[in-house]
């Protein structure tokens, strides 16, 4: 597999502007909606009973073109799922379902294939109200909390303004830190709000080269580290996810790069924790993306069927991947916490000598967090 040579010079599309949206009558009248239809003014918007009439197999770019506005149903808060019994206890909100963002690993095409329209979630009261009730039950605990699950946290900001009640959440509830990540620069609404220290704001990273044909319609790299110092001179702790690694046979120099341009804009006192994670995807997603991203090259290389139905890697490779980026980022960033995402307790064992218990795990991601 050859590392990609082309640079695109494009300006990145962080802005999204649907053709057309349609509106679940359940909440027509809910504030969230009557506001993201004002952020969207002389569009047409259609009012329908059913929501899953739209809800069909679709192409995502013809799909993603409308917008949804439909209540979050069942399950309002869950715990991410890691691999095995090495979980970082993440938890995660589903704000918005789908993203207009284009990178060619998404899982989300497999996932939503027969669900691929946007939509957006407008009952973020009720999903508050999930996480003051887990708070309440669980008195002195700490809870992570991210919406960047189903969709980046940030992409469609200046349409929902969801960040306004998030971080008024986390300032109400000082025993949650709340994370958005995102591979955009849409920060301004942030940048407006105050908050207590508690609300943390992540960029997704990968070398710009890897950028220009993996993560089309992202910032690029300079400006999301750019937007990240901008957040951090607002007193935001950040995050950096080296996720998903991408093996391409330059990816030591490529990576070394972007270590060293973190470096060169954030001190350890900025930076809440880094995490690490190989590639990663179902086999069902290795066509879709394919067919969809027919420069992309990722899927092609040492990839193997994992016990939870993922591809991924091949061990030793993530393992040589984990261990150069960790030392990449102690050396020349200093001690900052770090931890991997989705990976086996074989690999944590190999590359920490043990294999972490769940609170361990916990106080290893969000130490400065913990009293």
């Amino acid at each position: 597999m050859k590392p990609p040579t082309k640079t695109d010079n494009r300006k990145p599309i962080t802005d999204y502007t649907p053709t057309e949206i349609f509106v679940d009558n359940t909440v027509k009248t809910h504030k969230n909606t009557k506001r993201i239809i004002n952020n969207l003014p002389n569009l047409p918007v259609t009012y329908i009973n059913d929501p899953h009439e739209i809800k069909i197999p679709e192409k995502h770019t013809e799909a993603k073109k409308k917008l949804l506005i439909s209540p979050l149903k069942g399950e309002l808060l869950k715990v991410c799922q890691g691999q095995g019994e090495v979980c970082c206890q993440y938890h995660t909100i589903d704000l918005i379902t789908n993203c207009h963002l284009e990178c060619s690993y998404c899982i989300l095409q497999d996932y939503l294939q027969n669900n691929p329209i946007i939509t957006i979630h407008p009952n973020v009261d009720e999903i508050c109200d999930a996480i003051r009730n887990k708070v309440r039950e669980n008195p002195g605990k700490k809870f992570r909390i991210g919406a960047g699950e189903l969709s980046d946290s940030l992409a469609l900001d200046h349409i929902t303004e969801f960040t306004t009640e998030c971080v008024a959440l986390a300032n109400e509830l000082k025993d949650i830190v709340f994370e958005f990540k995102t591979k955009t620069t849409n920060i301004d609404n942030l940048l407006k709000l105050k908050h207590q220290g508690n609300v943390v704001v992540a960029w997704s990273v990968n070398p710009q080269p890897y950028i220009d044909i993996e993560e089309l319609k992202c910032a690029s790299l300079a400006d999301r580290l750019i937007a990240a110092r901008k957040c951090a001179d607002k007193g935001y702790p950040i995050a950096f996810h080296f996720d998903p690694l991408l093996y391409y046979p330059d990816w030591q120099e490529q990576y070394n790069n972007v270590i060293s341009q973190i470096s060169d804009l954030f001190k350890p006192d900025d930076i809440a924790w880094v995490s690490l994670g190989s590639l990663r995807f179902t086999p069902g997603l290795k066509k879709i993306s394919m067919d969809r991203f027919p420069k992309s090259k990722i899927m092609t290389g040492e990839i193997f069927p994992m016990t939870d139905g993922k591809m991924r890697y091949f061990r030793p490779i993530r393992e040589e991947m984990y261990r150069h980026l960790i030392g990449q980022l102690t050396n020349n960033i200093g001690k900052i916490p770090h931890y991997l995402c989705m990976e086996t307790p074989l690999v944590w064992e190999r590359l920490f000598g043990n294999i972490p218990t769940l609170d361990e795990v916990e106080e290893r991601v969000a130490q400065r967090f913990i009293p």
